[in-house]
């Protein structure tokens, strides 16, 4: 009788491990041209395999419904799986309904081979010395119906809703206009519950046709999440004449909360870089905030880079050419955080390119680096202030600066905005800001873009892609961070977040490239530690040799003619001019670090040199 219990256990054991695996549907996708993907799937209910395209099951991706029951539907439930395999799916309209209310997960940056999600290979793809979440070797890509203003499309690529997961997918080639109500980012929104995660959002145009708002080039995040992204080459903008609205967040434009005690704050964006990206332009918006980043009330932004963007107005204002905080929280205190951030070489037109956001703001651990505004981005100037912050009467320990170095020509390099406050006002800080005065020397980044705000001539897209933003062992802001917040202000009407407690909240405990920050963090998006980030290769071969004699600069390995840039620490061009091997060389005008930018057969290379 024992015996026969014991079987009875076993076999209802392997019924229930049957049963959990079978209840996981993941459905195989590939083009109808490619013949290698997933043939080592074996189809049954639970594995079933599509193809899209000319002779496939579907003419374009779009053509699915991964929810419906119906016979062409694939009727997916919570957490079943989409595996994407390699190559350029095209969109004809959102996706939204196919997916959302169940929680599907979709999976891109496949071969075709895998057998599980962690196989897929990546690579340095964009020549950085380093290999980041997004960098996927076969990449994955969502295409619009091209950037371009002849081939405009009236949908946005997608909405994700509670559950949805987008990982390792590129979005690209969109540029979406709208007529109506405020115009959302072409890219998609991200909302409450959903999350996207190592892709890259790419060459998107949101445009407002009439005096509307627009809301995010790339994405709007409307208290959803984003980890592990790139954001790159995205616009938003109004081209109605006349309009008074305003472009918000070229690259991202990011809620974070509701402005009442019954939304939690749940809208962030970590581990990411937003490159060259633009709010307004010359010819449009009256308004543009946030080129990179447009972070309202309860937004949390973290272990970011942000480099080369711009805020451009017609004629109007333009504020936070890298990232803009906006809101004055409510009575629940729900507040912005700017935790461990690289905010460097963006370009506003009026203000500066960092702006912490008005009332209950929060910055820690952040460098803020050779931002310009006034003048244009080809000629910048630094006269402005490198971070301005605001406030309202009444406010007690807010906004909070712990920790920022920041360069600035200006008397007043942080400029407080008062708004019903008595004068004076001074933010309030926790032990030292530190400052250009204060570290006079460069940020020592292993390798840094040398002009401002975003552009799209082949050499500086070149050059912005190929950026490195690491520290490296020379610079002054290593061990120079807080591992805690140490604003100690609290009120029993905060409401929490997954970030946030009370206004107590937790750093995260790893960098932008997921090492550890350990017990003493550095600023910045990264960690300087050296059997890892010091150890990262030039991608670009250097071919030249650059060096000096008592001060006088000399280039050897030279073929032809080529334009050579030095840069002062501070990022100031010292000269420029077009040299051959035949010349006798540059004088460098006094002792001190030098950069030195070589541009040669569409490359660039760039050398220290210590006279």
């Amino acid at each position: 009788m024992k015996r026969k219990i014991t079987l009875s256990l076993v076999t209802l054991g392997c019924l229930l491990a049957t049963t959990n695996v079978s209840a996981l549907t993941r459905v195989y996708l590939k083009l109808a041209s490619d013949t290698q993907s997933w043939n080592n799937v074996t189809q049954d209910a639970s594995n079933i395999v599509k193809t899209i395209g000319i002779g496939g099951n579907y003419a374009n991706f779009t053509d699915i419904n991964f929810t419906a029951s119906t016979s062409t539907g694939l009727n997916l439930a919570t957490n079943d799986e989409i595996w994407i395999a390699k190559g350029s799916y095209p969109f004809t309209k959102m996706l939204k309904d196919s997916i959302n209310g169940v929680g599907v997960k979709l999976y891109g940056g496949f071969a075709g081979t895998e057998i599980s999600v962690s196989q897929r290979a990546k690579s340095d793809l964009d020549r950085n010395g380093m290999v980041e979440p997004w960098e996927f070797t076969n990449t994955t890509k969502f295409v619009g119906l091209g950037n371009d203003f002849s081939t405009p499309q009236t949908f946005r690529m997608m909405i994700l809703s509670t559950g949805n997961t987008i990982d390792g997918i590129t979005i690209s080639d969109v540029y979406y206009t709208n007529t109506g109500s405020t115009t959302y980012a072409g890219g998609g929104e991200i909302q409450t519950g959903a999350l996207i995660r190592n892709s890259i959002i790419q060459n998107i145009s949101t445009v407002s046709v009439s005096n509307v708002g627009t809301n995010g080039g790339g994405l709007y995040i409307n208290r959803g999440g984003v980890d592990g992204c790139l954001i790159e080459n995205c616009i938003t903008d109004i081209l109605s004449s006349g309009n008074t609205s305003g472009a918000y967040g070229g690259g991202i434009s990011l809620n974070g909360a509701g402005n009442d005690n019954t939304s939690t704050c749940t809208g962030y964006v970590v581990n990411s870089i937003v490159r060259n990206c633009t709010a307004g332009s010359v010819a449009g918006a009256n308004k543009s905030l946030g080129g990179g980043i447009y972070a309202n009330v309860g937004a949390r932004v973290e272990n970011c880079v942000i480099y080369n963007n711009s805020a451009i107005c017609n004629g109007g204002t333009s504020q936070g050419g890298g990232i803009l905080g906006n809101g004055s929280g409510d009575a629940f205190l729900k507040g912005i955080y700017f935790v461990n951030l690289t905010v460097v070489n963006n370009f506003s037109y009026n203000y500066p390119s960092f702006f912490p956001a008005s009332n209950y703001a929060s910055a820690y651990n952040c460098i803020v680096w050779q931002n310009g505004n006034i003048g244009t981005a080809a000629a910048p100037a630094y006269t402005g202030s490198s971070i301005r912050i605001s406030a309202t009467t009444g406010i007690t320990g807010y906004p909070y600066l712990d920790y920022i170095f920041y360069n600035t020509d200006a008397t007043t390099p942080i400029v407080n905005k008062d708004n019903n406050k008595a004068n004076p006002f001074t933010a309030y800080t926790a032990k030292v800001v530190l400052s250009g005065a204060d570290n006079s020397a460069y940020p020592a980044f292993f390798r840094p873009t040398t002009f401002v705000g975003s552009s799209y001539a082949p050499a500086d897209i070149t050059s912005i892609r190929q950026a490195n933003w690491t520290l490296t062992a020379s610079s002054p802001l290593i061990d120079k961070g807080v591992s805690t917040p140490t604003n100690t202000v609290t009120t029993a009407l905060i409401s929490p977040s997954p970030y946030v407690s009370g206004n107590a909240f937790d750093f995260s405990k790893t960098d932008l490239g997921g090492l550890s920050r350990g017990n003493q963090y550095q600023l910045g998006a990264y960690q300087f530690t050296p059997d890892k980030y010091t150890s990262t290769k030039s991608i670009i071969k250097t071919k030249l040799n650059v060096s000096h004699k008592n001060g006088l600069l000399q280039i050897s390995g030279l073929e032809g003619s080529v334009n050579v840039k030095v840069f002062s620490v501070s990022g100031k061009i010292i000269s420029s001019s077009s040299i051959t091997a035949a010349s006798t060389g540059i004088q460098l005008p006094q002792h001190g670090v030098y950069l030195v930018a070589v541009k040669w057969n569409q490359e660039t290379e760039v050398h220290k040199i210590v006279f």
